[in-house]
């Protein structure tokens, strides 16, 4: 995830008034949807329009995922002094990623974290939920798999010991600095650090099955 600054972030924009954003809620609903409440109030001197977006940031798949992504937004009118609750549904969709080796869209059971904002560089609410709509517990293994991923599945160890992946990871995981980028990288980044792309894909064949 490269967090790199822009000049004009996504729905960035001027406005003649201000607006406050508070009180974010976030309810599971039925059918695999999510809702969304919060308010805003219009706390400038004239009468104006916000458009408040929502994006997801997903902690709970074991591919490289933007930071966050834009999946919903709304639009409010509000007087001096107003204050209006806003409510957004994201459906399944909103917190899905397309995986190609099953050609269909897939959900991870995991964190998410809602960010709610004026654009996409100025974040007023934030808050996270965990869901488990998937049935599937076992993770899918790629090139674009974080290492983090990999060290929290134990049941991966065996994998690790035959591709002799486990032997770079325990050259770098004595130094905390080392480890830490470590589990930062996606698994095609290895070969940056000594293996091979031989190793990789045995892994990742292997992790597979």
């Amino acid at each position: 995830m490269k967090q790199i600054p822009v000049l004009f972030p996504f729905g960035y924009g001027l406005s003649y008034t201000t607006f406050k954003y508070a009180e974010l809620k976030i309810k599971e609903l039925e059918e695999q949807q999510v809702e969304v409440r919060f308010k805003i109030t219009n706390t400038g001197n004239r009468a104006g329009q916000e458009i408040a977006q929502i994006y997801v940031r997903n902690r709970a798949s074991y591919i490289e995922k933007p930071f966050k992504e834009l999946r919903g937004f709304t639009k409010v009118e509000l007087n001096t002094g107003e204050t209006k609750e806003v409510a957004v549904t994201l459906s399944r969709r909103a917190f899905s990623w397309y995986n190609e080796q099953t050609s269909s869209w897939q959900v991870d059971n995991g964190n998410y974290e809602i960010l709610i904002g004026k654009s996409s560089a100025d974040i007023e609410l934030q808050s996270s939920l965990t869901l488990n709509w998937s049935t599937n517990d076992k993770p899918i293994i790629d090139r674009d798999t974080y290492f983090a991923n990999i060290i929290a599945h134990k049941d991966l160890a065996k994998a690790l010991a035959e591709s002799g992946l486990d032997k770079l990871m325990g050259q770098l995981q004595p130094s905390a600095e080392n480890a830490q980028l470590l589990e930062n990288i996606p698994l095609r980044s290895a070969v940056m650090l000594g293996a091979s792309y031989e190793q990789v894909d045995k892994f990742i064949k292997l992790a597979n099955q």
